[in-house]
């Protein structure tokens, strides 16, 4: 809905619409089902749980221009006392989502080099922004002020080697972008 709007805002082709609809789909889905798939490997049960105030929030931003990609995430159940004491394992599942963002990132990045001026070149496009801003808000090291502790964070105490790595991911990917 949230890349609809800008895409109507832009004035772009609505036949956009439905390829832009399948990138954000996927890059949602692989994200968060990338979570899923490691913490069940670690032993985690999960729970995926939408967060109705970020997609409003997200839907009134996008009127604005701006686009914000919390629109729910996946829980460990019962992590505050079952996976305590398992925190290696737990980065690995923080640390997962947004490296698989990356990655679709880079992908999406690489079809808008090899192909130009085409729906899918459009399409890709959005993919490799989509992806990316995902990778920024998962790494973003946080703690609101109600205690909720943000990804990035999470990851940042786990293993600053990993959070610095993904982070500088993130930057050849923008720097790639921007250079060529």
């Amino acid at each position: 809905m949230v890349w609809w709007i800008q895409i109507l805002r832009s004035q772009g082709p609505l036949t956009l619409v439905p390829a832009v609809f399948a990138v954000v789909a996927l890059s949602l889905m692989a994200h968060e089902f990338a979570q899923k798939l490691m913490a069940h490997k670690l032993g985690f049960a999960t729970e995926f749980k939408a967060w109705g105030s970020g997609i409003l929030f997200s839907w009134l931003l996008a009127l604005a221009g701006g686009f914000f990609p919390a629109y729910g995430l996946t829980y460990l159940k019962q992590l505050d006392w079952k996976y305590a004491p398992q925190k290696d394992k737990t980065g690995i599942f923080f640390a997962i989502g947004p490296l698989v963002s990356l990655i679709l990132g880079f992908v999406f990045w690489a079809i808008t080099r090899l192909t130009v001026g085409s729906l899918l070149s459009d399409a890709a496009r959005v993919g490799y922004a989509t992806n990316l801003l995902i990778a920024l808000f998962n790494l973003i090291p946080l703690q609101a002020a109600g205690g909720f502790i943000w990804d990035g964070k999470k990851i940042l105490t786990w293993n600053r080697t990993v959070w610095v790595t993904l982070v500088a991911l993130t930057a050849v990917l923008i720097i790639r972008d921007i250079l060529s």
